[in-house]
């Protein structure tokens, strides 16, 4: 017995350029809410996630369920990519810089999963424990005011400076 389930459309990465994502740190924080709220609704079905096939679409929806497994899980990224080791190459893009000119580098999901899991590692980003907003040393009611164009379109890299 399955149960299917998407990502409401409102949320989305919203590009500058030509860039797709990957998606900000709010919009996986509610994927990871959201996709471990459905597994605990769920628990006797199979929860499948359902996405477009469009590479970009794709590639964002791989990032927020890989980095539930890094997040969620304690998956090491190698082991987060292992699991999407069937899906062609083809069907993914990787992400870019936020211009229209050709990219001069690629983003693969790999390594954002490795800039999450570093954050991890140095207490930067973690699993809320006290706090539902806190997320390690993100505050995410926080960010979401600073990330808004309206608000300075502000996020702290590096927590403390």
């Amino acid at each position: 017995d399955y149960y299917l389930f998407r990502m409401p459309e409102d949320v989305d990465y919203v590009p500058f350029c030509d860039d797709f994502g990957p998606l900000n740190m709010a919009n996986l924080v509610y994927f990871i809410c959201m996709l471990k709220d459905e597994m605990d609704t769920h628990r006797s079905k199979k929860v499948v996630y359902v996405v477009d096939s469009d590479p970009r679409v794709l590639t964002n929806n791989i990032f927020l369920v890989g980095s539930f497994l890094l997040i969620a899980r304690k998956m090491e990224p190698d082991q987060v990519w292992a699991k999407f080791s069937e899906i062609k190459s083809s069907m993914l893009e990787p992400y870019r810089d936020a211009s229209y000119d050709p990219p001069d580098f690629e983003l693969s999901l790999l390594d954002c999963w490795k800039g999450l899991w570093r954050g991890m590692n140095l207490n930067w980003l973690s699993l809320p424990t006290t706090s539902p907003t806190s997320w390690g040393k993100v505050d995410i009611e926080e960010y979401v005011h600073y990330e808004d164009p309206l608000n300075g379109d502000l996020v702290q890299v590096v927590p403390g400076e």
